[in-house]
């Protein structure tokens, strides 16, 4: 005879029953007193064994659960950063056009008379309008 095999964990073998006279058992109505206590031990054991394997899913459940919430609010700081950071980069750009176009416009072409008016010379009105 087998022993009995409840989520892949050996029972100890009832001497006075088989595994398949008491899952016979089940079906009917046990008569005799033996065949009673030999299904209760077996539904004890069942039950003993499904108890400790939902135990043990329940606390690997709440480390999984504490490790998704810890994932999560890395994530969250991450993210915040990543905004902080896009913020802070627009501003910078932001400055950094406003220099340019500072410098642009004081630009100072030395070596030329403030106060006389004349036509420019013909090689620089080609290179203005191009």
């Amino acid at each position: 005879m087998q022993p009995f095999r409840v989520l892949g964990q050996h029972l100890h073998c009832l001497p006075e029953k088989s595994y398949a006279d008491v899952l016979d058992s089940t079906d009917k109505k046990p008569t005799s007193l033996d065949a009673r206590l030999a299904l209760g031990r077996v539904l004890y054991r069942e039950f003993q064994v499904l108890r400790k394997s939902l135990e043990f899913s329940q606390e690997k459940l709440a480390l999984l659960t504490a490790e998704n919430q810890m994932l999560r609010d890395s994530i969250k700081t991450l993210t915040d950063g990543m905004t902080q950071l896009s913020e802070e980069n627009k501003k910078i750009e932001t400055i950094l056009d406003k220099q340019a176009w500072g410098m642009w416009d004081n630009l100072v072409f030395s070596g030329i008379p403030n106060g006389q008016r004349r036509t420019p010379h013909p090689r620089s009105m080609n290179f203005s309008v191009t």
